[in-house]
């Protein structure tokens, strides 16, 4: 927020990093969210990939579809990067 409060120009985001550290029965995970694709890695080594314009509601994993295939490769990198920016020290 503070270079947008300056007036300085910001590059869009390319994903948002979203992390839910587990509850009783359901295992921790990590997402990237583009504007395009929810991409969720669980701490139990599954992955879940859904299409945000096909599926808003994130009802049909596409994970292990052709296009799935395609494109989780990249959003894994996504992923590995954003969490390495998260903990590393500011």
């Amino acid at each position: 927020m503070v270079p947008i409060l300056e007036g300085r120009s910001v590059r869009p985001a390319e994903g948002v990093l979203i992390r839910f550290g587990g509850f009783e029965r359901i295992p921790a995970w990590w997402q990237v969210r583009t504007s395009r694709y929810a991409y969720v890695e669980y701490e139990t080594g599954e992955t879940e990939l859904y299409d945000l314009i096909e599926d808003p509601d994130q009802l049909e994993n596409i994970a292990d579809t052709n296009e799935g295939r395609s494109v989780a490769p990249g959003l894994r990198v996504l992923l590995d990067q954003l969490r390495t920016r998260a903990a590393s020290p500011r």
